[in-house]
Order: C-alpha cells, then sequence, then structure tokens
C-alpha cells in the first residue's frame, strides 16, 4: 500500500469513497442519521487536488483506493479533513497509520506544527477518538456549513467542532 498525493482521474473514486465511508450504511464514521446528501462531488474533490495549498493523500490496495485524506496549510495551520476509510475494512489500525503518516507530512514536509480537525458535535465517539491521538477541544462551535454543499443536515441544532493538536 502507498501513501500518495491523488491526481484529478482519481477524483470520482475518491468522492465515491468518502460518500461510502460518511453517508453509507456501514462502517463506525458513517453520519447518515445525521446528514443527508453526499459529502462531496468528484467535482470539488477534482478542485481540491487543484489547490496549490491542498494535499489530497490517497492509498490504493491493488487497483482500489481504499483510504484518503486532505491536509490543507492555512499559514500555520494545517487543517485535516475529507478522512476516509473504505467501510468494509474499517478496525484494522490503516485510519491510524494514514494519519500518522498525515501528521508525519505536515511536521516534517510543511514544517507547520499545529493541526486542526472539525468534527460534527455529536458525532462524540469520533471526538474520543481524535482525543486519544492528542488532539484537545478548542470550545469552537460553529452553525452546521449549509453554504458549502456538503450535505443537508436533519436537524436544526447541528453544530461543528474545533479540535486542535500540537505536534
Amino acid at each position: 500500500m502507498n501513501f500518495e498525493l491523488a491526481h484529478a482521474d482519481n477524483s470520482q473514486a475518491i468522492a465515491n469513497l468518502i460518500n461510502k465511508a460518511y453517508r453509507g450504511n456501514i462502517g463506525w464514521t458513517r453520519e447518515e442519521n445525521l446528514v443527508s446528501g453526499n459529502r462531496i462531488s468528484s467535482k470539488q474533490v477534482g478542485d481540491i487536488i487543484l489547490n496549490e495549498n491542498s494535499y489530497l493523500f490517497m492509498i490504493k490496495d491493488m487497483n482500489s483506493i481504499i483510504a484518503c485524506i486532505c491536509i490543507e496549510k492555512n499559514d500555520n495551520i494545517a487543517q485535516l479533513g475529507l478522512f476516509a476509510v473504505n467501510p468494509s475494512i474499517q478496525n484494522k489500525g490503516l485510519g491510524n497509520k494514514i494519519i500518522n503518516l498525515a501528521e508525519e507530512f505536515i511536521k516534517k514536509k510543511l514544517n507547520i506544527s499545529t493541526i486542526e480537525i472539525i468534527v460534527l458535535s455529536e458525532r462524540k465517539e469520533l471526538i474520543s477518538y481524535y482525543e486519544r491521538r492528542g488532539y484537545k477541544k478548542t470550545n469552537i462551535i460553529k452553525e452546521y456549513p449549509k453554504n458549502l454543499n456538503v450535505g443537508t443536515p436533519k436537524r436544526d441544532d447541528l453544530k461543528i467542532e474545533y479540535l486542535e493538536k500540537n505536534i
């Protein structure tokens, strides 16, 4: 398995993976009970790939993309997002390996020591996962970003929460 940068021709496969992981009906990272619709489109993935401040990494098993994570550089903070592992192979340690590789890239290649991640506030098990990895709540909580076209919240009170880690 190789941790490699995604290319434009990977856009559809990555969008499919992310939508399956976030909005599918299996796996522990799904949020279909909180948000409906796709998490991302292939065009949005393509735009991220072309963004000079974004690094969208993927892991392939044979010819299939089985995991991905995006690092977006914002001045002196790196934001992790679009972290997805194929639900059929979750809970086998691949997610931890991917985050380790992303954190190493941020520290060594981008020379950034602060990582930010945004999680749905209602995803307590996911927040706990990141806290076990050293991320801390920042107490920054905002309304769900309906304007970003990342799905439709099923509840009016849906919020996002920021977590941060210094490496």
